[in-house]
């Protein structure tokens, strides 16, 4: 085991290739995957009847070495995969980054919504000002006097000012912005020291 230090960028970016590794760490060919054991306990392997009796051996004993490394290779890299992500966790607490993401997951799905209303605003609507009692009083004789008399006519009318959804989106996207560049800093700047086994420090290349 090696004690590691890094920065929560760098330790995001690690959990990210372990979970590459772990990922690829099997056949990729469909065949194999389907006849390969992720892990098994049994070593079965073809000999050939033409290899000398320790022939035979050395192959069984390099068949044995290889199962059981990449067996244990996968039980490090899961550990480390969870003491990496332990240390994070335990980081985000001590230095407000689990709130900062948290306000920037409210502020991204305030601004989806503020940025539909501020769409949806075209020359066709009334202000709620514009609708007097002449306004549905003319509205209404259209309706009525038409050539195809109707009993109902439609109307759009805006439920909020245009002007106050605009800076209302404005703030918002300024406020993501800086939680952005807060969130930037703290995974820079907060630091962790993590045990990781040999295997996973060779993996991670890390020094």
């Amino acid at each position: 085991m090696k004690t590691v230090g890094m920065s929560l960028n760098k330790a995001n970016k690690c959990v990210e290739k372990i979970k590459q590794e772990l990922g690829s760490s099997r056949s990729s060919s469909i065949y194999e995957r389907m006849h390969e054991p992720a892990n098994t306990a049994i070593l079965n392997v073809n000999l050939s009847s033409s290899y000398t009796i320790d022939a035979m051996k050395k192959e069984l004993d390099k068949k044995k070495k290889k199962q059981k490394s990449d067996i244990e290779n996968n039980l490090n890299l899961i550990t480390d995969l969870n003491n990496l992500k332990t240390n994070i966790f335990k980081a985000n607490v001590g230095n407000d980054l689990n709130y900062i993401l948290s306000e920037l997951e409210l502020t991204k799905r305030k601004i989806k919504i503020y940025k539909e209303l501020k769409a949806s605003f075209d020359n066709t609507h009334f202000t709620e000002e514009e609708i007097t009692n002449e306004l549905l009083d003319q509205e209404k004789k259209i309706a009525l006097d038409g050539d195809d008399p109707s009993k109902y006519f439609s109307l759009s009318m805006a439920l909020y000012k245009e002007e106050e959804i605009k800076k209302e989106f404005k703030e918002l996207t300024i406020a993501l912005n800086d939680l952005e560049d807060k969130k930037v800093s703290l995974n820079a700047n907060t630091k962790i020291s993590v045990e990781l086994s040999e295997y996973t420090v060779e993996i991670l290349g890390i020094a």
